[in-house]
């Protein structure tokens, strides 16, 4: 029986099965689906990338010869996805791709997982696996190149076998975790200049906060990081209010107070809050240097609806925040005493 190539839309069903999905692994699904524990590492690479709040990838499908031709492009900002088809220049809204670990089919995803070693390439040391890949309708061996300091995927490379009717077989997908791109898209329909998705379009986001929002981003969407919050006394002493653990499964918060980690949904990169931009009306101070690492400053207003605060936001070398200190507005104060302070960690660094 003669075969047909399949469309792309039905290839972008057979590589990502889009439907919606929440931003952590659903226990009873890992265990329910008889997971390869031979995959385990891979799986969790799996979980931290669709999972990672602003992201990118590409699909390509190779060629014999080893040339390139790309299927499909996808930015996942938050809670909104999008994707182009070339030669099309506009981008339509989908369901951000799953983080199940299972196949549509009802089995694991991944199967007969294996070490392959270590790999130097542009993004820096990543690990690289073998695999068994099933989807809908179809399976394929692969490959996956994981970055060592995030445990994300980088590359992933599936072979698909004969009788899961794509053509070529071979198909690539690159991920890229920067969050300015994810939120950056390319024309729509009818449009001559270029848009953003809803959230980087909307006019409340202030222009003059362009830095602290990207510094934002990138913290946010750090696979994992420490939030600790310090209550400002008078005498400018720091005391210990609470901390917030975020990875790659979720978070958990802790007072200073208590003595139990309380599981919770990880904060999310918005740059709208409920009635105004996080952050506006920013202004850039002087930069400061301490135990030897200079940081960018900024003053900016920072909103957390009902609260609304002075924040000072200090930026480190690589982008992210080290710190944000508050003084709060209007008598709503978010912690017991009018001036906070978070400091930032990152594990991985």
């Amino acid at each position: 029986m003669k075969t047909h190539p399949a469309t792309l839309w039905q290839l972008c069903l057979l590589l990502c099965a889009f439907v919606a999905a929440p931003f952590a692994i659903d226990p009873a699904q890992a265990t329910d689906g008889g997971l390869d524990t031979s995959c385990d590492t891979l799986n969790r690479a799996y979980v931290n990338s669709r999972t990672t709040p602003y992201y990118s990838s590409d699909a390509y499908r190779v060629e014999q010869n080893g040339t390139r031709r790309r299927a499909f492009e996808i930015r996942v900002a938050s809670a909104s996805s999008y994707q182009r088809e070339p030669p099309k220049t506009e981008w339509f809204g989908i369901s951000r791709p799953p983080s199940s670990l299972l196949s549509p089919s009802g089995g694991p995803k991944f199967t007969s997982c294996k070490l392959l070693g270590n790999q130097l390439l542009s993004v820096g040391n990543t690990v690289r696996y073998s695999f068994d890949w099933h989807g809908l309708g179809s399976s394929a061996s692969g490959e996956a190149w994981v970055e060592a300091k995030t445990d994300r995927i980088v590359y992933l490379l599936r072979r698909f076998r004969p009788q899961s009717d794509v053509r070529p077989a071979n198909m690539l997908e690159i991920f890229d975790y920067d969050p300015t791109r994810a939120i950056t898209v390319a024309p729509v329909e009818g449009s001559a200049a270029p848009s953003s998705p809803p959230l980087s379009k909307s006019p409340e986001v202030d222009p003059t906060c362009s830095e602290v929002d990207k510094a934002y981003l990138l913290t946010r969407s750090a696979s994992s990081y420490t939030e600790t919050s310090y209550r400002v006394e008078e005498s400018g002493k720091l005391k210990l209010h609470s901390e917030l653990r975020a990875n790659y499964m979720g978070g958990s918060f802790k007072l200073a107070a208590g003595n139990k980690w309380i599981e919770q949904t990880r904060p999310l990169p918005e740059l709208l809050d409920s009635y105004a931009p996080r952050f506006d009306g920013c202004r850039p101070l002087r930069s400061r240097k301490e135990q030897g690492i200079s940081f960018r400053r900024y003053i900016t207003r920072w909103h957390d609806f009902p609260y609304e605060a002075v924040a000072e936001v200090w930026i480190r070398p690589d982008g992210r925040i080290a710190k944000i200190a508050y003084r709060f507005l209007q008598g709503r104060w978010q912690l017991p005493t009018e001036k906070a302070q978070s400091i930032f960690s990152y594990p991985e660094l």
